[in-house]
């Protein structure tokens, strides 16, 4: 019993003639072929005579067995195969303009015949690599119906390969090669009664901060609290820390080594207790027992400030951990050279057991001493509040957070800055006095502003701050954002508008989208969003473009110093993300609810709130005994009840015997009104 074959590439040849075709389907293996088709025919003479009578044989009776396309491999020698191919055809042309298939000798057609044999074995079983060679011989340059579609084009594709790859780096090497941006520090301290920061980036206001001296703030503030409820239904607890309002502890921010102690257990913090994690807040704390706790996010409306029982002290390079083992790097250090660097510094390090520690950013490229110093310093400060604790009675606050100007020269002033301007002497020397001491060699780029125009008007910042306000944001190329901030959640909706660049709708959707990423994340810290934020971006088809706007999204939040995270577009074109919030935002810090709307947005027309007055007088006036009824509301609400209604005041004075009264107050709103009866 003969072994069927699996059918191998065909050349065209093969597929003109019958003969060609058996025979390659009756080819030895392919392993035991020689290099060069000439030689595989003098080598087995017989077995090419045997297929080529067989061959003949069944195309006389008839006899056709079934094929199965196949999807030839093309291979490096595609060149050859061509010519193969081609020398085949142009025989067979031959053949046709005699008039005669049989003319041609027997030993040309065997060669033939092998010669396409020999070009199908070059060919091996691969799927659709092979259609180099058929493609060129077609007319017209179409396409064979292989079923190995756009596969013949990998000479092509891998020619390109190395361009992309070198593009690619030329990319990165562009990348790398980007002018640094140069950042400045505003610090505004003329009036005394705020303070305001800015950061500005090439000329653009990219973070503002600012203090009021009449509010209080308590972020970051280490406090000796007492526990005055636990509640199991929220799992949390509320601490009494002495500033008027209870803080809120989540059992996810208690350290399980409170279960047993009766007293602040300072000394023993960084033990672990065995299945802390699945503990009940109320198997851990109890009413009126004392806890050490920091202020992690300040009080938000009629919210009272959130507390945390893992204590954190930063100072200029390190954050001090008391309570963590750990010891490491930042992870915005991304250069592994760097991080490597950093840890063999911080081998010179000797802190007590339990007590963890994390390098800033800002600590990247300094020296070993600047390390050691800070460290030094920060553990003073942890040696005094441990005295505070043990001496001090409760509720009591041990650390207090830094002001305004000292935190912002600590955690925004790095190698990038170009130079910082204070406007206000006694400031500017409070902050020279703090950059002596933790960095000497950069209090040079300190300055004192002493021009006749405000300092914040000089570089554009009042005009940039007015926009912040603004609900409507508009964009570079046209488009244009709308934010608005709700109790749930804050909505940003993208707009094209007038953009019309692109040559189709998605390129179009691809630009404006990604321009407003940028400018939604600058908003965010600007404004100083937090919570649930959920953008709608214009809806894209295509996946590698969504991807792209997504890494977009996340580059322009890595520069954010409040953490983030950020889900993939939907199938809407909606991104939803968090952002951390630890203050409340700057429009709610600098505007009180509108006493017309309520904090809407809308108000009543004057029709509406016409229409409503009469209805109610149609019920009442029947129903008072007083003979004067008395309206008071505002002017176009009387407008509207004086002209356009007058004559249907007049019939119900006749109708109730009632004198009515209409009064004019300017202070009240379209919606707003009082009836009185005398």
């Amino acid at each position: 019993m003969r072994r069927r074959r699996r059918p191998r590439g065909k050349s065209e040849g093969g597929r003109r003639g019958g003969e060609s075709s058996q025979a390659q389907r009756r080819s030895p293996p392919r392993k035991k072929r020689s290099a060069d088709s000439g030689s595989s025919i003098s080598k087995t003479p017989q077995k090419n005579k045997e297929a080529g009578s067989e061959s003949e044989s069944r195309a006389a009776t008839g006899d056709k067995r079934r094929r199965r396309r196949s999807r030839p491999r093309r291979r490096s020698g595609a060149k050859k195969q061509a010519v193969a191919a081609a020398q085949v055809a142009k025989g067979e042309s031959g053949q046709e303009k005699e008039g005669s298939s049989k003319g041609r000798s027997a030993s040309k057609s065997k060669s033939d015949s092998s010669q396409s044999r020999g070009s199908g074995r070059r060919r091996s079983r691969g799927r659709g690599r092979g259609k180099g060679a058929s493609q060129e011989k077609k007319p017209g340059g179409g396409r064979s119906r292989s079923r190995g579609r756009g596969r013949g084009r990998k000479s092509e594709g891998s020619a390109e390969k190395p361009a992309a790859r070198k593009k690619a780096k030329s990319r990165k090497r562009t990348k790398a090669e980007e002018p640094a941006v140069v950042r400045k520090i505003l610090i505004n301290a003329i009036e005394p009664q705020e303070i305001r920061i800015g950061v500005l980036e090439d000329g653009r206001l990219d973070q503002l901060y600012y203090e009021r001296a009449a509010e209080k703030k308590y972020l970051g503030n280490i406090y000796k609290g007492r526990v005055v409820n636990v509640e199991p239904s929220i799992q949390a607890a509320f601490i009494d820390i002495g500033i008027g309002r209870n803080g809120f502890l989540h059992v996810s921010d208690v350290l399980g080594i409170y279960k047993d102690s009766t007293v602040v257990p300072v000394d023993r913090l960084s033990e672990r207790v065995p299945g802390s994690r699945d503990m009940k807040m109320q198997d851990i704390l109890r009413k009126g027992q004392d806890i050490l706790v920091q202020i992690s996010k300040d009080s938000i409306g009629m919210k009272g400030p959130s507390l945390t029982t893992y204590v954190s002290l930063p100072g200029k390079y390190l954050v001090l951990m008391p309570g963590v083992s750990r010891h490491g790097v930042s992870k915005r250090i991304r250069d592994g050279s760097e991080r490597s660097a950093l840890r063999k510094k911080l081998a010179s390090l000797d802190p007590p057991e339990g007590m963890g520690y994390i390098v800033r950013t800002a600590g990247e490229e300094e020296t070993a001493e600047l390390l050691k110093k800070d460290f030094d310093g920060l553990m003073s400060s942890w040696t005094d509040i441990v005295e505070k604790v043990r001496t001090r009675r409760t509720p009591t606050l041990l650390f207090q957070e830094s002001d305004l100007v000292t935190r912002s020269l600590r955690d925004l002033f790095d190698s990038s800055v170009e130079e910082i301007l204070i406007d206000e002497p006694a400031v500017y020397e409070h902050g020279k006095d703090f950059l002596l001491g933790v960095m000497p060699q950069a209090a040079e780029r300190l300055k004192h502003y002493t021009g006749k125009t405000p300092l914040f008007t000089k570089f554009g910042i009042e005009q940039q701050i007015e926009r912040i306000y603004n609900r409507r944001i508009q964009l570079p190329s046209g488009g244009w954002i709308i934010l608005e901030q709700t109790e749930a959640l804050v909505s940003v909706d993208v707009n094209s508008g007038k953009y019309r660049d692109e040559e189709d709708l998605e390129s179009t959707a691809l630009k404006t989208n990604l321009e407003a990423a940028e400018v939604i994340c600058q908003e965010l810290r600007l404004r100083d969003l937090g919570g649930l934020v959920v953008i709608d971006f214009i809806d894209m088809e295509k996946m590698p473009n969504r991807r792209e706007l997504e890494q977009a999204v996340k580059r322009c939040l890595s520069k954010d110093k409040a953490k983030s995270w950020i889900t993939r577009v939907s199938r809407f074109g909606i991104i939803e993300m968090t952002r951390q919030r630890v203050r409340p935002s700057f429009e709610s810090s600098n505007h009180v609810a509108c006493s017309c709307c309520e904090g809407t947005g809308w108000v009543k027309s004057p029709t509406s709130a016409g229409i409503e007055i009469l209805r109610r007088l149609r019920g009442e006036l029947g129903q008072r005994q007083k003979k004067t009824c008395e309206i008071t509301t505002g002017p176009d609400v009387t407008k509207y009840l004086c002209s356009d209604r007058g004559e249907l005041l007049a019939n119900f004075e006749k109708d109730y015997n009632k004198k009515i009264v209409v009064k004019n107050d300017p202070k009240l709103g379209s919606d707003k009104y009082t009836i009185r009866y005398k």
